[in-house]
């Protein structure tokens, strides 16, 4: 099942550097999701845990709730890793 999901996030706190990398927090404000047989909102109230490495590689760590339009919620986690150019990363902060 594919599924679109839009995430809302206030700017992103810094927590530090640690010998991983610079480690940030973006907390989640709300969204939408919507898929073939599901759609609802994203609550408020999780985070993107950002890990930035030396070369400008982002480890990121994503945890919130979903509603859907008949009332469950369901717990969304995933990880993954962001990779772009400089020109991209200005559009993303712009």
């Amino acid at each position: 099942m594919t599924l679109r999901l839009e995430v809302d996030s206030a700017s992103a706190y810094p927590i530090g550097i640690t010998l991983s990398g610079n480690r940030m927090v973006a907390p989640i404000v709300g969204g939408t999701f919507s898929g073939p047989r599901l759609e609802g909102t994203v609550l408020p109230g999780g985070a993107d845990w950002v890990l930035v490495g030396s070369d400008g590689s982002m480890k990121i760590d994503v945890r919130t709730t979903l509603k859907t339009t008949d009332g469950a919620f369901i717990y969304l986690q995933y990880r993954g890793r962001f990779i772009a150019s400089a020109e991209a990363m200005q559009q993303l902060h712009a």
